[in-house]
């Protein structure tokens, strides 16, 4: 039986978003870390890559669903 990922990873990324505090935690902190839909990461890099403004560095998820959200001029 194949179950498509949005059905399980949209929930599941609805939750996790508001775990920030806990992702700090060395040993749990990581299986915490909330999915990303694919489109939300392809758009982020490729508006990294085409604004000069963008700030420079590492990306971690959170600053992807944050860059996600913000409109580009």
């Amino acid at each position: 039986m194949k179950i498509p990922l949005g059905i399980v990873g949209s929930p599941l990324e609805m939750v996790l978003q508001h775990t920030t505090a806990l992702t700090q935690f060395p040993l749990v902190g990581p299986l915490l870390t909330p999915p990303v839909n694919v489109t939300t990461v392809a758009k982020v890099a490729v508006r990294a890559a085409t604004v000069p403004v963008f700030p420079p560095g590492i990306i971690d998820v959170h600053g992807i669903q944050r860059y996600s959200q913000n409109k580009s001029k």
